[in-house]
């Protein structure tokens, strides 16, 4: 008779009890520790992607400076990333004011202004990067005032 030798399974002791063998008591604190890790997970994933993306009043003040009463048109557009993002258009039947303020939702980050004031007599342009911040961000168009023909 030839016996052959099985392999033997060793038994992998742990210092950690099975799941039947722990209490109601320790798989309800490690529910509560699973349950607090998904909502501190959650919490962390909002803060990340979700609010950075969520539009925010924005209010941009441009100063037109002295001369303003030439203008007859102004139009503002905020590009983010390439895309037209706002847009708006005033005309002014006697002059625009000296400063003029433009309120829109965004995002908060980098964008870029432009500017066209319009004359009787011609058209001007001036293109400047903002940070949006939620914050009054001020836009000097004196240069672009001037230009006009």
């Amino acid at each position: 008779m030839t016996t052959q030798d099985e392999p033997r399974a060793e038994e992998a002791s742990t210092d950690e009890p099975s799941r039947a063998a722990r209490t109601p008591a320790e798989q309800a604190r490690r529910r509560r520790w699973l349950k607090l890790g998904l909502f501190v997970g959650s919490l962390a994933f909002m803060g990340l992607f979700v609010l950075p993306r969520v539009p925010r009043s924005q209010h941009v003040r441009v100063h037109l400076g002295p001369g303003s009463s030439r203008v007859v048109q102004l139009t503002a557009r905020v590009s983010r990333g390439g895309a037209l993002d706002r847009e708006s258009s005033f005309r002014f039947a006697r002059g625009a004011p000296p400063s003029l303020a433009w309120d829109f939702e965004l995002p908060n980050g980098e964008a870029e202004l432009e500017i066209e004031l319009a004359s009787s007599t011609g058209i001007s342009e001036r293109k400047v990067w903002l940070d949006l911040r939620g914050e009054e961000a001020n836009v000097e168009v004196g240069e672009a005032l001037r230009a006009l023909p």
